[in-house]
C-alpha cells in the first residue's frame, strides 16, 4: 500500500491548553481496563488483554478498521467481515476467534453501542476513527461484566478525552497494482467553555475506498465456479429419459466422440448450435476455455472468481460530538452524538434459476431448441413433455447492488463522586436506530420468462429478435435485446429498522481497609430493549422471481433487566514469595422476557511472586442470548456452514429453518429449533499464565495488558493439526468415531460432559472449544482421508447424517 498524508494541528495558545490534550502518565491516578468495572491504581489486568494504540490504526492508511484487526492472529478474516460479501452490504465487523461476529462484543469506551444487523453485530464503520485513542481486546468471556454476547471476547475502543485544539487530516492510499484507491479526511476540534466547567469535541470524517474485482489477481481466478450456466443446461427428468440409442447416433455417430453420455445426462448448447454434456465424461464442449466455460472437477462451470468483488466500493460519512458540563462540584453532565451513513454499490454475476419451485420449463415447440437435440427429446417415452432447464440470471444481466446505510445513536447521562468516599456513579440512557436499504437488479420475473419462452414466435412478437435461453450472451450487454431485458429484469428494494434502547446505572470504589490494600467493589443494573422490523419486497415473498430466495416479513423485541456486582480482594501484600496476590470475581443476573433468566459469573487470581515473575488464572462463562435475527428470521431456505470453526473449514448443508416462536421454553424443549432459536450459548473459559518481566520504570506503575498473554488461547491450527494426526494414525469412519469417543459418557443431548473428557486426555486439548467442534474438525480429517482413498459415492450423507445423529443441535450452529 502506498500512502501520502497531511497533518495539521492548530493547538490552543496556552501551554496549560496544550498539556490537557494528553494527561501526563504520572497523573493517572484510577484507570479502568477491559474486563472490568472497578478503577484503581496499578492495574494489571486478569484476562488475556492486546492493547492497540491509536498509532496502530493509523498506520494502514485510509482503511477500514477491520483491515487491522486482520493482521491479527485473534481474529479470523472471513466473508462474515469481509467486504467482498453481498450479505454484508459493506458493513465491516470484529470476528474474534473464528467464532462469529455475533459472539464479539464491541463497546464505545465501556458501553455498548448500535448495532449495525439483526444478528446485533456492531460495524466498525460507525466508530470514527479520528477519535480513537487505543482498542483493548480480551480473547476470553467477559459475559459477567458487560452481559451478553461477549463468548468469543471483548473489542473495546477507547475515545480520546478533554481534546484541545484543532486537527486536520488527509489521507492516500493505493495498491502496487494501481487500483483500490481509498481517500479519508477528517476534521476534529474540541475545547472548553465556561471557565472550564464545560468541555467539547466534535468530529467529521469522510472515506471513500474503490472497488477491485477478482480478476485483478491471478491467484483468484478460479476461486469460485457456478454450474448454472449462463446459456443454460437440460436437466434429465427420471421420469422421462430419452433412449441411449439416440444419444448414441448423435454422440458416437455424429460428434465422433469415443463414447456417449449415460441418458440422465444433462446438456447444454454451443454457439454453432451443438450439443455438450455438462459433467463427465465431458462431450463436445467447443466454447475455448474461460469464454465464458471451463472444465473443473469434472463439470462444466461458469468461473466465478474474476468476476466477483475483492474489495466492495464504499462512501462514507461520520459524525461525532460528544459534550460534559460540571453541574456541580461532584455531578457532571455528558451528552454524545455518532451518526454514520454510507453509500456502497457494486454489481456480481447472477444465481441459479429454474432448479427449484417454480420450475423452468421448456417446450418442444420453442423455436430456439438446437435441431441436434430434437431427436433426442423426441426418443423420450412422452416425447411432448417439456424439458426442465436451469441457467444463471446472469444470462439476462448481471446482479447490481446499491446499499443505503444510515446509523444514529445519542446518549445523555450523569456522572460523579460521592461526597465523603472515593466512590464514582455514573447513569445513563441511549437511544439508537439503524435503517438499512437494499436496491438490487438482475431477478427475472417468472412470469415473463414463461410468456417468452412458450410465445410460438420465441418472443419475436414481445421484443426484437426474441429471446434465445441457450446463448451465453447477457442480454443487458447485447445490442438491439434491450427491450428483452427490460421485459425481464426487475429491480426490488427492502428496508431493515432496527432500534436500541438501554440505561444502565453504576458505581463503585471502595469498601474498606484490609491489611493488603482496598477491598473495591463495582455494582449496578440496567435495561435494554431491541427492536427489529424487516420488509422485504413483494415480490420475493409471493415466489415471483429468480432466485426463488424464500423469505417474508418480520418485525419483533425482545428486553433484558440486568443486575452485576464485581468484588476486588487484595489478599497479601509484601510477603516472602508474595509481592501481591489478588482475587476477581464478578457475577451478572440477565432476565430476559423471551428466554428467562441466566447466570454469568468469573473468578480470577493474580499472584506476583517477585518483581518480574507473576502468575494469573481465571475462570469464567459466557454467554450469548439469541439476537433478534434468529428470534425473528422469517421463514427461508438457506445454507448452513457445517465444518470446524477452528480451522476455518466449512462445508454447506441445506436446512429448512422456521423463525422461532416467543412463547417457546427451550429450558424445558431441548428441541434443535429450539436450542438454535433460544438456547442460550454458554462457554466455559479458563486461562493461565506465566509472565516474567525484567525491569522496572520509575513512577506510578501503569496497566500491563500486553499481547502476549493471549497467544496461548489460540491454538486451534495446532489443535487441528493433532485431530488429523490422530485419525492418520488410527483411521475411522466419522459416525464410528462418535461412537468410539462417546462410549459410556454420553450424559446430555449437547455431549459437554460426554465426548469431551475423552478428548482432553487423547489429545490434550484446550477446554474452551466445545465437542461440537472437535467432532467437526474430525470430520474435516476423515474428509480428507476419504479424498486420498475414495468411498462410495453415498458415503459422505452417512457421515453427515452420523454426525446429525450424535449432536442434533449442533448442526445448525457449529460455532457453538
Amino acid at each position: 500500500m502506498i500512502l501520502a498524508g497531511v497533518s495539521l494541528a492548530a493547538l490552543a495558545a496556552s501551554a496549560n491548553g496544550a498539556a490537557a490534550q494528553t494527561a501526563p502518565a504520572s497523573d493517572v491516578q484510577e484507570v479502568v481496563v477491559t474486563g472490568s468495572r472497578i478503577a484503581r491504581t496499578d492495574y494489571v489486568a486478569e484476562s488475556p488483554i492486546v492493547t492497540l494504540s491509536a498509532q496502530a490504526v493509523e498506520a494502514r492508511g485510509p482503511a477500514t478498521i477491520d483491515q487491522t484487526f486482520n493482521q491479527m492472529p485473534q481474529f479470523a478474516a472471513s466473508n462474515a467481515n469481509s467486504g467482498s460479501s453481498p450479505a454484508r452490504q459493506g458493513r465491516n465487523n470484529a470476528n474474534l476467534r473464528g467464532l462469529g461476529i455475533q459472539r464479539t462484543l464491541v463497546l464505545l469506551d465501556g458501553r455498548r453501542t448500535q448495532p449495525s444487523d439483526a444478528l446485533g453485530a456492531v460495524d466498525l464503520n460507525s466508530i470514527t476513527p479520528a477519535l480513537i485513542e487505543s482498542v483493548e481486546v480480551i480473547t476470553g468471556g467477559a459475559s459477567a461484566v458487560y452481559g451478553s454476547d461477549a463468548v468469543a471476547g471483548v473489542v473495546n475502543f477507547k475515545l480520546k478525552r478533554n481534546f484541545r485544539g484543532l486537527e486536520l487530516d488527509a489521507q492516500y492510499g493505493v495498491t502496487d497494482r494501481g487500483d483500490a484507491e481509498a481517500i479519508s479526511f477528517a476534521a476534529t476540534v474540541g475545547g472548553t467553555f465556561d471557565d472550564d466547567r464545560g468541555r467539547a469535541v466534535a468530529s467529521l470524517t469522510y472515506f471513500d475506498r474503490g472497488g477491485t474485482f477478482r480478476e485483478s489477481r491471478p491467484f483468484f481466478e478460479r476461486s469460485g465456479i457456478a454450474s448454472a450456466l449462463q446459456g443454460g443446461a437440460i436437466v434429465s427428468n427420471a421420469s422421462n429419459l430419452p433412449t441411449q440409442a439416440a444419444l448414441n447416433a448423435l454422440f458416437v455417430s455424429r460428434y465422433g466422440s469415443t463414447t456417449a453420455p449415460a441418458r440422465n445426462a444433462s446438456f447444454g448448447v454451443n454457439a454453432d448450435g451443438t450439443v455438450f454434456t455438462t459433467a463427465a465424461p465431458i462431450l463436445n464442449l467447443r466454447y475455448p476455455d474461460g469464454e465464458p466455460y471451463i472444465t473443473f472437477e469434472g463439470r462444466v462451470g461458469y468461473p466465478l472468481g474474476n468476476t466477483l468483488p475483492l474489495q466492495t466500493p464504499i462512501e462514507r460519512y461520520t459524525g461525532f460530538f460528544r459534550g460534559s458540563y460540571d453541574v456541580t462540584e461532584n455531578v457532571e453532565a455528558y451528552l454524545q452524538f455518532n451518526y454514520m451513513t454510507y453509500d456502497s454499490a457494486y454489481s456480481r454475476p447472477g444465481w441459479s434459476a429454474g432448479s427449484t419451485a417454480p420450475l423452468a420449463l421448456i417446450p418442444v415447440t420453442n423455436p430456439f431448441i438446437p435441431a441436434d437435440l430434437r431427436p433426442v427429446l423426441a426418443s423420450r417415452p412422452n416425447p411432448n413433455a417439456p424439458v426442465n432447464f436451469t441457467f444463471s440470471t446472469s444470462r439476462i444481466g448481471r446482479t447490481a447492488y446499491e446499499f443505503d446505510y444510515d446509523l444514529m445513536e445519542t446518549l445523555v447521562g450523569l456522572r460523579g463522586e460521592v461526597p465523603g468516599r472515593d466512590w464514582t456513579w455514573d447513569v445513563y440512557g441511549s437511544y439508537g436506530r439503524t435503517d438499512a436499504s437494499e436496491r438490487t437488479s438482475g431477478w427475472v420475473n417468472v412470469a415473463a420468462w414463461n410468456t417468452l419462452i412458450n410465445a410460438a414466435d420465441g418472443g419475436a412478437s414481445i421484443c426484437p429478435g426474441g429471446f434465445n435461453p441457450f446463448i451465453p450472451a447477457a442480454l443487458e450487454s447485447t445490442p438491439g435485446q434491450e427491450a428483452c431485458f427490460n421485459y425481464l429484469n426487475r429491480t426490488l428494494s427492502e428496508e431493515t429498522e432496527l432500534t436500541q434502547q438501554i440505561v444502565e446505572g453504576s458505581l463503585q470504589g471502595s469498601l474498606l481497609d484490609l491489611p493488603a490494600g482496598r477491598l473495591r467493589f463495582a455494582l449496578g443494573a440496567s435495561y435494554r430493549r431491541s427492536t427489529y422490523d424487516y420488509v422485504p419486497p413483494d415480490a420475493r415473498v409471493r415466489g415471483e422471481v429468480w432466485p426463488v430466495q424464500a423469505t417474508g416479513p418480520s418485525n419483533g423485541s425482545y428486553n433484558v433487566r440486568e443486575v452485576f456486582a464485581e468484588l476486588f480482594v487484595p489478599v497479601l501484600r509484601d510477603l516472602l514469595l508474595v509481592e501481591e496476590l489478588n482475587i476477581d470475581v464478578a457475577y451478572r443476573r440477565s432476565d430476559y422476557n423471551l428466554v428467562g433468566s441466566v447466570d454469568t459469573y468469573k473468578g480470577s487470581i493474580d499472584w506476583a511472586i517477585a518483581s518480574g515473575l507473576r502468575f494469573r488464572g481465571g475462570y469464567q462463562r459466557a454467554i450469548r442470548a439469541p439476537s433478534l435475527g434468529e428470534l425473528f428470521a422469517p421463514p427461508e431456505r438457506a445454507s448452513s456452514a457445517l465444518g470446524s470453526t477452528a480451522s476455518g473449514a466449512r462445508r454447506s448443508l441445506r436446512l429448512d429453518r422456521t423463525p422461532a416462536q416467543p412463547g417457546d421454553e427451550p429450558e424445558r424443549r431441548p428441541s434443535p429449533r429450539a436450542l438454535h432459536r433460544h438456547g442460550r450459548r454458554a462457554l466455559d473459559h479458563r486461562h493461565l499464565s506465566v509472565r516474567w518481566k525484567f525491569g522496572e520504570r520509575g513512577g506510578v506503575r501503569q496497566p500491563r495488558p500486553e499481547g502476549g498473554d493471549g497467544r496461548h488461547l489460540d491454538r486451534r491450527p495446532r489443535l487441528a493439526e493433532q485431530v488429523r494426526a490422530a485419525l492418520a494414525q488410527r483411521p475411522v469412519g466419522v459416525a464410528g468415531f462418535l461412537r468410539h469417543q462417546g462410549e459410556g459418557r454420553d450424559r446430555g443431548h449437547h455431549g459437554e460432559r460426554g465426548a469431551q473428557p475423552m478428548l482432553q486426555r487423547r489429545w490434550s486439548v484446550q477446554p474452551h472449544l466445545r465437542p461440537e467442534q472437535l467432532l467437526l474438525l474430525a470430520h474435516d480429517a476423515e474428509r480428507e482421508r476419504r479424498h486420498r482413498d475414495p468411498a462410495p459415492a453415498d458415503a459422505e450423507p452417512r457421515r453427515l447424517r452420523g454426525l446429525g445423529a450424535r449432536f442434533p443441535n449442533g448442526l445448525a450452529d457449529p460455532a457453538r
